[in-house]
Parts: C-alpha cells; structure tokens; sequence
C-alpha cells in the first residue's frame, strides 16, 4: 500500500522562519531607503540654495547700487514683495521660481508674511516701510482683482488674489540673515572722540550704532535703522571671508507668527499642510544683533557704542557659555553691562536631521550642526541652564549654553565688517 502526503502549506516552523527572514530584510531595507530619500532631499536643498546664490549675485551686476538684494520679504518694513526683496528680485532677473525653490525637507512651507498680505492693508505699514517704498506693487494698489478694484482685508478675495501671488512664484522657505537684508547698522560719530581714541589706540571710540532714523519703537530690524541690503562692495572690503558670511538658510516657524490662513492653504494647493507645525509661518529674517538678558533674548533696540557690541574673543565649538564675562566686550552696554552680543539665529531651524543648510555669500553652501537637539543652533548666548530645558525650549528656543556655530565657519557676531566702518568714517571727515 503506497501511502501518499496530503501536505498542500507550510508548517508553522516554516512560516516562522520566512517571517523572520522577511522582518530583516526590512529591518535592513526600510533605513536604508528613508537614508537615501533624506538625502536625495538634503542634496535638493542645496542644490536651491545654490541656484538662489547664483541669482542674487546676477542681480548685483545690474543694480546701480550694487546690492545682492533690494531687502527682505516683510511688508511690514520693506515694501510690497512682488516690487521689494530677494524673492522679487530672483524673479525679476528670472533666476528662478522661488516658490518651486522651496526645500521639500521642511514642513513649513509658507512665510508668515503671507499672513499679513492677506489680513492687512499696505497703509497700516506706511510708519514703518519707508517713504519711497509706499503705495507701491500689488501691495500698495490693495490687491486688486481688477485695475482700481482694491479687496477688502480678510477677505475670500484678498486671500485669492494672495494665492496667485503666491502660485507665481512670490514664496520661500528659506529665512534671510540679517547681514544679507540690513548688512550693518546705521552710524554716527563724534569726530574729536574718535580721533582722539585712534590716537590712545582705541579703534572703535566715538563710533555709536544709531537708531534715530528707525520709526518709534523700531529697532535695527527696520530698513531705515541700517545700511540696507548688502552690497558687493561691503562683501570685499570686510575682514571676514565671503565664504563664512551667511545669506539664507533652512527657515524655522517664526515664533510670533499664527498659522497659515486656511483660506491660503486651500487656495494655493497646500491641503496636505493639516498640522499646526506645518502650517504655521515661516520666518522671514534674521531678528540681528541680540543678547542673554536674564531669561530670554533681547534684541538691541537702543543706541549703542560700536566698541560694546565687539567681543574680547569667541567661545570655541560645543563649549559651554555659563559666564559671557570672558567673552563680552570691554566696554558697557547704556544699561552699564558688558555683554556678547551675537546674532539672533532662531530663524534657522534644522531640518535635514539635525542640521540646517546655509547660503554663503561665496556661492558656497554650509551646514549648521544642531548638537543638543532642540532644533536650533546657539551661536554663544549664556543661556541660563537653571531654567528647565522645557521651559528654555518653549520660551527661549535655545534649550542650553552650548556653543553650536564655529565662527572661523559662519560668522554671528552683530558685526562683520567694523574695520570697514572705522575707514569709512575716516575717509568721511577728510572729504
């Protein structure tokens, strides 16, 4: 008698086994493709990085006052964003769609600018944008749907008229460095002062940032504040390399904005942006010069001498800044401290694992190294470590004292180019 097997499966051993042989193939596979898909997203960030670079400096060519940019995305200070700002200008020289430029890596996707386009009107900005930049662009002629036809502030078809805008290209998610938008503040000095100082061999005395040209309340974030955009000429006559001066880098949230309006969402074809994370604003530019002040960063909002912002020296790479005492200038602030007055980098959030891209003014792109993994990158502030870390990162955005940016890399001192301030007011008192 022929005995015949009526097995037609797989045993439960067997089943097991191509279980766990198919859990590791995917254990190995799944890293490897989410590896190669962040890179790929990485390299396509810099890559638009590097496409901007190359706009902004064709811009420069033809611009009479040789400036990389005509200022920054802000209604708020500089003018309607379809005549005023990097974003105009790429595509004004038709460098590229800015818009299309975004980086995909980020899940903020829209500047929180956009915002004030759509629930504000041009003439609320008129103390602050300055005079020759008012009632100017699409802004300025109150968002028409048709010529004369201005729209009405908050409404459906003022956030229509913005989503076009916004579909031609006028978007990013890459926030400006102050030195790009405002490049060095406004200066005045006592002459009899400064000379007297150069001769005791004090460079930087009778040089004061002034801010009497910025509106009431304003603050070196407003055009009139400072120098303007910045300039070729400025980029070679500064002490620091045009390598190590930073333009544009991967945007964070702007920490005072609300999210995107849901009416521009829709419009502009960004549904997919359903949380509050990703859909709140990204922040335009850098806030500049900034100090610790007890529990938070303060902008420099006062006039102040040039010689007080200058630090003694730098803190080195992932030091701890418990005391800026080492650090912060020999000379006193008007409230009487001595601070390290840096730059106030939060408007550049790592995105790209932990770390953040960065458009150099060579043409070249770096990046910032986010080492304690709160998302952004402390330039040296002394940050009060007694604060518990929830509360630094909530309120603060830096959650400790690390120092994270090499400053022989990226330069975030308020200043890049006091030597050439000094000349200049040397060569103004011959004139």
């Amino acid at each position: 008698m022929t005995c015949q097997s009526n097995r037609s499966g797989l045993t439960l051993i067997e089943l097991i086994v191509a279980l766990t042989v198919l859990c590791i193939a995917m254990a190995l596979v799944v890293p490897a493709v989410q590896r190669a898909r962040e890179h790929a997203r990485s390299e396509s960030c810099r890559n638009n990085l590097r496409v901007i670079g190359v706009a902004l400096y064709t811009f420069v060519t033809a611009d009479p006052q040789d400036r990389l940019c005509s200022g920054a995305f802000d209604p708020r200070r500089d003018g309607s964003p379809d005549t005023y700002g990097w974003v105009a200008d790429v595509i004004k020289i038709q460098g590229g769609n800015p818009n299309e430029l975004r980086c995909v890596a980020n899940p903020v996707q829209g500047l929180s600018a956009l915002n004030d386009l759509i629930e504000r009107d041009a003439a609320e900005f008129d103390g602050s944008v300055p005079a020759d930049r008012r009632n100017v662009g699409r802004a300025g002629a109150g968002w028409p749907e048709l010529p004369g036809l201005p729209t009405t502030a908050g409404s459906p078809a003022r956030t229509q008229q913005v989503a076009r805008f916004v579909r031609e290209g006028y978007n990013t998610n890459y926030s400006a460095s102050w030195y790009l938008v405002r490049a060095q503040p406004q200066i005045s000095t006592n002459h009899d002062e400064f000379f007297a100082e150069v001769h005791n061999g004090d460079y930087w005395g009778g040089m004061f940032i002034d801010l009497s040209s910025a509106p009431p309340g304003g603050d070196l974030r407003d055009l009139s504040a400072t120098h303007g955009p910045l300039t070729r000429r400025l980029i070679e006559r500064a002490e620091t390399p045009s390598g190590n001066i930073p333009l544009l880098g991967d945007s964070a949230a702007s920490a005072a904005s609300k999210p995107l309006s849901n009416g521009l969402l829709e419009e502009s074809g960004w549904e997919w942006l359903s949380s509050k994370q990703h859909s709140a604003g990204a922040a335009s530019f850098s806030d500049g010069p900034a100090y610790w002040k007890v529990d938070h960063i303060q902008r420099l909002d006062q006039s102040a001498p040039i010689k007080s912002v200058v630090p003694r020296k730098m803190p080195t790479l992932n030091s701890r800044v418990r005391d800026e005492t080492p650090f912060a200038s020999a000379s006193s602030m008007p409230d009487g401290q001595h601070r390290l007055v840096l730059q106030d980098t939060r408007n550049w959030y790592a995105v790209h694992g932990r770390k953040a891209h960065l458009l150099m003014a060579d043409g070249g792109v770096k990046s910032l190294q986010d080492w304690n993994g709160d998302g952004f990158f402390n330039p040296g502030f002394p940050i009060d470590e007694s604060i518990a870390r929830e509360s630094l990162q909530l309120d603060v955005g830096y959650s400790d004292s690390r120092r994270e940016i090499d400053s022989f890399d990226v330069h975030v001192s308020a200043l890049f180019n006091p030597k050439a301030m000094r000349g200049r007011v040397c060569i103004l008192y011959a004139e």
